[in-house]
């Protein structure tokens, strides 16, 4: 049974547990062999990762005959466009020399030169893979530099979440991504096969409640699976999962979108700058969009008084768990 939340790698036996999203490699395959750059963009844990590891994993079947080699970039966390070519440079290294520790040096521009100098010599160039492209970063590197990235004459592929795509691809960048892959939810067939290649002792019948009570989200669902398997399956608890996802769908979708980032960072607040930037919205609109998901019952809130009890107190939102927006509704 697998059903960690873990994103697949391009192995073997990760391999098995990948499920629908053919259109999707599709159309990243052929822009990659026209040469053209990508950007997949969906929710988190929407299956961004699994896809391009999907496409890798293949890629080597096909053993070149279609795609040229694929290196795969963390981008998470990077801070700026010097940092992304410089893990671009390393992880280009480590497929030439297994170990290198080089570690580039030099302005943004001086690694895009070394990053030029690298590719050319290689026959066939590979295609950058850079996974959770950070909006701010990336945007200096395809944006502020898109002219001198597109002479240097590397194709590249890039993950990046819904709300962070906004950002991303403020002009000039939005230009350097000719073509544009969007990760939606799962349909109810695909949901169903993810969870029978990980519960195979399942019934059709347990495999289409479980399903219908999440969205098409592969971490949600799977999160939704590792509850019901330990709770036994219960009629009740798949009730008040699609009793919340139900409220979801009604909310809209950038409540939606706000509760998933909810989920992903934890308790926070309308002023926090972390959650403004992730969302790319203003403070009021975050104000708005939190008191639609609480008066939903979707989310809790509390006042937290700064430490040393000075100024004045923050009101802290956290998604609500099945449990507690059923407690929520019967109650209001």
């Amino acid at each position: 049974m697998t059903l960690t939340g873990r994103p697949l790698l391009d192995t073997r036996a990760d391999a098995r547990l990948f499920v629908d999203r053919d259109k999707e490699l599709a159309t990243i395959r052929r822009a990659l062999t026209r040469g053209l750059n990508c950007a997949v963009v969906g929710e988190r844990g929407s299956g961004k990762t699994s896809l391009v590891r999907a496409l890798m994993f293949r890629a080597r079947q096909d053993k070149g005959e279609e795609l040229p080699p694929l290196v795969f970039v963390r981008g998470s966390g990077a801070d700026s466009a010097g940092e992304l070519l410089g893990r671009t440079i390393r992880a280009i290294d480590s497929t030439q020399t297994p170990g290198a520790a080089f570690a580039p040096q030099g302005s943004a521009e001086s690694l895009l030169d070394q990053l030029e100098a690298r590719t050319q010599s290689l026959t066939p160039r590979p295609v950058v893979v850079v996974d959770d492209v950070p909006p701010r970063a990336g945007n200096e590197l395809f944006g502020a530099l898109r002219d001198e990235l597109w002479v240097a004459g590397v194709t590249w592929l890039v993950t990046v979440s819904s709300v962070d795509a906004g950002a991303l691809m403020r002009p000039p960048a939005d230009a350097f991504f000719e073509s544009r892959v969007e990760v939606g939810e799962l349909t109810r067939s695909a949901a169903m096969d993810l969870l029978a290649r990980r519960l195979p002792d399942q019934s059709q019948d347990t495999l289409a409640r479980f399903a219908g009570a999440a969205t098409g989200n592969p971490r949600q669902l799977l999160e939704l699976a590792r509850d019901l398997t330990a709770d036994g399956g219960s009629p009740d608890l798949v009730a008040r999962y699609a009793a919340r996802e139900a409220a979801l769908a009604q909310a809209g979708r950038p409540a939606h979108m706000l509760f998933v980032e909810l989920t992903s960072i934890g308790p926070s607040s309308a002023s926090d700058q972390a959650l403004q930037q992730r969302m790319g919205w203003t403070r009021p609109r975050l104000v708005q969009v939190l008191g639609q998901l609480e008066k939903a019952g979707l989310v809790s809130a509390e006042l937290v008084r700064p430490e040393g009890g000075q100024g004045r107190p923050r009101k802290v939102y956290s998604p609500v768990t099945p449990t507690s927006f059923e407690r929520k509704t019967e109650t209001s």
